[in-house]
């Protein structure tokens, strides 16, 4: 028998094998069978519950260290990609005990042991705090410590800045960027343009149509006469290009602006080699995790001020954490909220619609006969709503809007799963936009031979940031060919092409439809999306309004009144496992 053999009879899978086989050399079949628990820590695509049946197979005990340690350490990271950065500690013990099936003794022996040796680390509640202690990863505690430090530094920055925001009215900067935009600001929009000017750490923060980029087309023009330096910064290459068309200001990934080197694995500018600016603005915070948070403030030098730009209700990041929503509530920084919607978006159905979906009320429905910009269809029936997606997508909407199905339209779900998840109306939607497509040999490792088919002509979503490629996670393109001479695959991306091998297609998955979070920072000329029962355990306000507002010109959602009125209902209550809002007000109490 082979070494890989060997490695599959354990349970892997090929692609697995192989890479083990690459990483470990000789070396990869004893790795397995001494630490199989190891493997969920290295080798992508193991979890927990792989590792866990390859230690019972060579006779682990359930009781052996090993497995306790694997199964607290998986309990986290779980929780860690549901959006905590950490866990109550009776919490995790319950956790560990369910999964592992096994004494609550030796699960908390066993944590603190890891605790002591530096594998997790066990946080006794911070002053005034009615709770018990926090376990973290270490990581994760390194990166909230590390933010909340620098979140507070850049706080006090605003003694030093204190009269800039005098000396802009004094001097006339506001009234002179605003004639020469051609603009009237509003009062909220001059209190977040001086926040901006006169303080170290600011929010602005609103909804559509409050007037967000308006602020940041005065600011850069009043920081470009005063020769202030200003970085802009967004978390994904979409939300960049949106900013750079909004503001007229050259914005770039968090990822770009701070040099990220995956052979390195991590970003070339930190606090050794920092960013030169005298200010940094992020749009779309809401979307920035714990992680990238503390990389990005690490970079910046000591006395830049920093700017936050985003809707406090949309959807929180899809990392751990929730930064903005915990700066906002920790009174650390200035926050600007912006309110008034403005003349053009009053006119907006799908601004009415989404102010409705935060006020807990079902958006009107009164305009939905005729031709208004916020529509509703009723279908309980998952696999009929699938079929009237697919008309709206492929005629309906395409013929009012004379926009193109598959550039100027985007299907959303809640979810991949389903009848009417995101899966099962990609494959729909590809069959109809798209049924003369050249098949492209696609094997998804995950699934094994059964794999879905990816077509020349296929809107494509990139899964994984491939800095080599200049392509990130969440970048939609269309494949455009594929050569016979090597079986690369071109896939175009904002008119800049791509050229992947044959085995580099696990990177890109269908985009016809999107789940709502992988929408977060885009804007769509339209947008269509499924809502029904089926979706019950995503459907919260949240989502909903994150959906709605992805739209510029039309919102039409397919689904059923109840699911409609649970998602307008249910708010996010559990809310997510942070320690970053108490840091920072405890620092803040201390100024």
């Amino acid at each position: 028998m082979s070494p890989e053999e060997a490695l599959r009879a354990l349970g892997l899978s090929e692609a697995q094998a192989i890479w083990m086989r690459r990483r470990y050399r000789e070396k990869a079949l004893a790795v397995a069978q001494e630490d199989p628990y190891r493997l969920a820590r290295e080798v992508p695509g193991v979890g927990f519950k792989t590792a866990d049946d390859i230690a019972a197979r060579l006779g682990f005990s359930a009781d052996s260290p090993g497995r306790i340690r694997a199964g607290i350490v998986h309990c986290l990271r779980e929780r860690a990609e549901e959006g905590d950065v950490c866990l109550p500690l009776h919490r995790l013990v319950q956790e560990a005990q369910a999964l592992l099936q096994t004494d609550r003794r030796v699960v908390s022996a066993s944590l603190h042991a890891m605790d002591g040796k530096g594998e997790l680390v066990v946080e006794s509640p911070l002053a005034g705090v009615q709770r018990d202690g926090s376990v973290y990863l270490p990581e994760y505690r390194a990166a909230e410590v590390g933010a909340a430090e620098r979140l507070l530094d850049i706080s006090r920055i605003g003694a030093l800045r204190r009269g800039i925001d005098a000396d802009a009215e004094a001097d006339g900067e506001i009234p002179r960027a605003q004639a020469a935009l051609g603009i009237a600001l509003a009062p909220g929009q001059v209190e977040g343009l001086l926040a901006a000017l006169g303080r170290g750490l600011t929010v602005i923060t609103g909804g559509p149509g409050t007037g967000k980029t308006t602020v940041l087309k005065c600011l850069l023009a009043i920081c470009e006469r005063r020769r202030l330096r200003v970085e802009l910064a967004a978390p994904t290459g979409r939300a960049a290009r949106r900013m750079t068309e909004a503001t007229g200001g050259q914005a770039r990934t968090i990822h770009r602006m701070l040099e990220f080197a995956p052979g390195q694995g991590g970003f070339r500018k930190n606090r050794s080699d920092p960013l030169a600016c005298d200010l940094c603005v992020v749009d779309e915070a809401s979307m920035v995790d714990t992680l990238l948070m503390h990389h990005l403030l690490q970079a910046l030098p000591p006395r830049c001020a920093l700017l936050l730009v985003g809707d406090a209700d949309q959807l929180p990041s899809v990392g751990a954490g929730q930064v903005l929503r915990d700066i906002i509530a920790s009174g650390a920084a200035a926050v600007v909220q912006l309110t008034d919607a403005f003349r053009q978006a009053q006119q907006s159905d799908i601004v009415a619609a989404a102010h409705r979906i935060l006020q807990g009320l079902l958006p009107e429905e009164q305009r939905s006969r005729g031709q208004g910009e916020f529509l509703f269809i009723e279908e309980e029936d998952p696999v009929r709503a699938v079929r009237t997606v697919v008309e709206l997508v492929r005629d309906m909407i395409p013929r009012r809007l004379s926009i193109d199905p598959v550039d100027g339209i985007q299907v959303l779900a809640p979810m991949h799963k389903g009848a009417a998840g995101s899966t099962s109306l990609n494959e729909a939607l590809q069959a109809a936009l798209n049924p003369g497509g050249t098949p492209l040999a696609h094997p998804d490792r995950k699934s094994g031979p059964s794999a879905r088919t990816l077509r020349i002509g296929d809107k494509v979503m990139q899964k994984r940031n491939n800095y080599d490629k200049g392509v990130f996670n969440g970048d939609v393109g269309k494949i455009t060919g594929a050569s016979r001479d090597d079986g690369s695959i071109a896939v175009s991306f904002d008119a800049e092409e791509v050229l992947y091998d044959p085995d580099e297609l696990d990177q890109l998955s269908l985009a016809y439809a999107l789940s709502v979070h992988k929408s977060q920072g885009s804007e769509y000329p339209s947008v269509v999306l499924a809502l029904l029962g089926e979706h019950a355990g995503m459907l919260q306000r949240n989502l909903l309004y994150t959906a709605v507002t992805r739209a510029r010109r039309l919102v039409v959602i397919v689904g059923s009144r109840s699911a409609l009125q649970t998602a307008v209902r249910r708010t996010d209550s559990r809310g997510r496992c942070t320690g970053l809002a108490e840091r920072l007000k405890a620092g803040a109490d201390l100024r």
